[in-house]
């Protein structure tokens, strides 16, 4: 299924030219994502990372559109040390290919959007100011989430984009399996600051 997704993609961005079909669009995606992992402890969107892909939009009746993205999104969580509180810090860094397939609506400059998203983590880095650590529980190699946003129009081809994203299943289970209450594992939470430009 994501191999067929991202064939799609790249697909549409190789050969279908922004004015060959009468209401299809491309652009670039890029901006930066602050996350946090819901469950592990640690609150505040603390982690920055980068976001950059490419989008595929499709008009369809009155204001209704979708659009069909890849990006690279860097996710995680940190701790940042405090003199009163502790002296620790703490960086998990996720980074992912990531698909999402949004439904959205046009209401004058504002783009509202949500939908699923599908992503692979393609590699990590978990350390603390002494070094890397290794953790006997690993991540899934897979993520589903679920996307929320609103976009609004600066120019005839840029918007910028508020996005919010949260897994459905969990990335990581905790230490030996533990559950706590309804705090069944560790979730990606994200808040992105996107900029789309439309080719």
């Amino acid at each position: 299924m994501f191999r067929g997704c991202v064939l799609l993609v790249l697909g549409l961005i190789c050969f279908l030219p922004a004015k060959a079909q009468e209401g299809f669009r491309i652009g670039t995606v890029t901006g930066l994502a602050t996350t946090q992992v819901s469950g592990d402890g640690l609150g505040g969107f603390h982690k920055v990372g980068p976001v950059a892909g490419a989008f595929v939009q499709r008009s369809f009746v009155n204001r209704w559109k979708g659009q069909l993205e890849m990006i690279y999104i860097q996710k995680g969580s940190r701790s940042i040390p405090r003199a009163m509180h502790n002296n620790v810090s703490y960086t998990l860094q996720l980074n992912y290919i990531e698909i999402p397939l949004l439904v959205q609506y046009q209401l004058r400059k504002f783009l509202y959007e949500v939908g699923p998203s599908a992503g692979v983590l393609i590699g990590y880095r978990e350390f603390t100011h002494l070094g890397d650590l290794n953790s006997d529980e690993t991540f899934n190699k897979t993520e589903f989430g679920f996307n929320l946003g609103i976009g609004f129009d600066l120019k005839k081809k840029f918007r910028l984009t508020w996005r919010f994203s949260h897994s459905v299943w969990r990335v990581r289970q905790h230490a030996g399996g533990a559950t706590f209450r309804l705090n069944f594992g560790q979730y990606n939470s994200v808040l992105s600051f996107l900029l789309h430009y439309r080719l």
